[in-house]
């Protein structure tokens, strides 16, 4: 009989755990999400919302927000991703002056709005950044936004995995969509150049459902810690059969995929001098990582280093710079 009881004990405290855990992602996710609308005649009673995205909370310098999503999501064409095999034939463009990109979350009454001087993106991977400066805010109007953890080791296959994001689905079409979310596994991991070339730098396969709008949002690991940021769906590949027959092939469908959060460290250490530079609005909005359970992640960077063309003492220092407590500084 004690037995009994004390097996009933253990299963009733590993379902609390698992409830507590699941609830503590799903509230990260919730505080760390935001909502990226693209609105058609903002100040207008007649609004209409033009285009919707996610984006994700990196960091907050002084009054600053920093908020990352995909370049795609702020910009009305983006060449890299939209026209992979014409890029040199494409300019990417921003949206025009009569549309207003707005930040909010699924709770916010107040909305934000973001200026083209305040995003900086990449041309060559799908990520952007928005700061955000609250500082001309009242108190009462001024967010209290939640800053994501970001995780620094390697991801690995069948490792658990989450995200979240303000999807353009049934139900969800209004000018607020509310937040989704999901639980999946990590797939594969693409590595070789010409895989990364056909993904548009997207390397991370996952199977969480991830539909339109919800790109820029986080995908995180089991401890709620930011692995990468989602907008890249498997679509269906038509092929062109005998006599005008089409076979369509949905075995992409099964799929999305995210761009690892090391291209982010990547691509601002070898390439936004903004970060370094303390007269810019961007300077040390790339979160700030421990060494110590980030170890793979640095020297990664490094190897680039010393296998790259660059100026070895300058991105050296930036990796020192990025990374806490150090030992090898």
């Amino acid at each position: 009989y004690m037995r009994k009881l004390i097996t009933i004990f253990i299963i009733l405290s590993v379902s609390e755990n698992l409830r507590s855990d699941v609830s503590d992602i799903y509230e990260t996710l919730r505080n760390t999400t935001v909502r990226v609308n693209i609105w058609e005649n903002y100040d207008d009673h007649d609004r209409t919302v033009y285009g919707r995205g996610s984006g994700i909370i990196l960091n907050k310098v002084n009054e600053t927000y920093f908020i990352l999503t995909n370049a795609h999501v702020i910009l009305e064409e983006y060449c890299y991703v939209t026209y992979i095999s014409e890029y040199e034939n494409c300019d990417d463009t921003f949206y025009d002056d009569s549309l207003t990109i707005v930040i909010n979350t699924a709770d916010s009454r107040i909305e934000y709005a973001v200026y083209y001087e305040d995003i900086i993106y990449w041309q060559d991977r799908d990520l952007a950044v928005i700061a955000l400066d609250v500082s001309a805010y009242t108190e009462e109007n001024k967010p209290n936004f939640k800053i994501i953890d970001v995780y620094g080791g390697i991801v690995e296959p069948l490792q658990s995995v989450y995200v979240s994001g303000f999807p353009l689905v049934s139900g969800s079409y209004g000018n607020y969509g509310s937040l989704f979310v999901d639980a999946c596994v990590i797939n594969s991991y693409v590595a070789d150049e010409e895989g990364m070339r056909e993904l548009s730098t997207y390397e991370i396969y996952h199977s969480c459902s991830v539909a339109g709008g919800m790109s820029g949002g986080p995908l995180v690991n089991k401890k709620g810690k930011l692995i990468g940021v989602n907008g890249l769906v498997g679509l269906p590949y038509i092929e062109e059969g005998w006599f005008g027959h089409s076979h369509i092939d949905y075995d992409d469908q099964n799929f999305s995929y995210s761009v690892d959060i090391w291209q982010l460290y990547n691509g601002v250490i070898f390439g936004k001098p903004e970060n370094f530079n303390s007269n810019s609005k961007f300077y040390n909005f790339l979160p700030r990582l421990e060494y110590d359970g980030s170890e793979e992640l640095y020297d990664w960077l490094k190897d680039l280093v010393n296998t790259s063309d660059v100026n070895k003492n300058v991105m050296s220092q930036r990796i020192d710079f990025v990374f806490k407590n150090n030992p090898n500084r």
